[in-house]
């Protein structure tokens, strides 16, 4: 048939917003789930030591002294560890190649850096057992950002 009726149309335009609004409640649901999961809010150690599984697997920003020394790259809640500190997973590229070597040096000297000093780092908490010989309650990779704290 080549002419249709108004109902037909009315039918047509009433599934186009259905789907138009179904849509946007999906984009608006998918939204939320990213920024449920990223913190906003700067956390100390001892913040995110304390509620370490509220923060399991999830981005977050942490303000800490950087520690960067040979199998002792940590954050602590002071500038000296042994206090409380989390393992610094900075680098998670593969380790086989001279190329890869050449990396690794390049972005261990950048972290160095800031050894000694008060940063903001934002990546991926993991509670548990981490770092040299599982010695640290937490570790903090998949860095995205680091900079000097005030």
């Amino acid at each position: 048939m080549l002419f249709s009726t108004f109902a037909d149309e009315l039918k047509l335009d009433s599934m186009r917003y259905f789907g138009k609004i179904i849509s946007a409640v999906a984009l608006l649901a998918s939204a939320g789930c990213v920024s449920s999961r990223d913190v906003s809010q700067s956390l100390s150690i001892d913040q995110l030591l304390a509620h370490a599984s509220k923060f399991d697997g999830r981005a977050i920003v942490v303000v800490a002294y950087a520690n960067i020394e040979f199998e002792v790259d940590v954050l602590c809640d002071v500038p000296t560890p042994p206090r409380t500190c989390i393992w610094l997973t900075y680098n998670e590229e593969p380790y086989e190649t001279e190329q890869d070597l050449a990396r690794y040096d390049a972005v261990e000297e950048k972290w160095r850096a800031f050894h000694g000093k008060r940063v903001h780092v934002r990546g991926t908490f993991s509670s548990g057992p981490s770092g040299h010989w599982g010695m640290y309650p937490g570790e903090i990779s998949s860095i995205t950002g680091v900079k000097l704290a005030p």
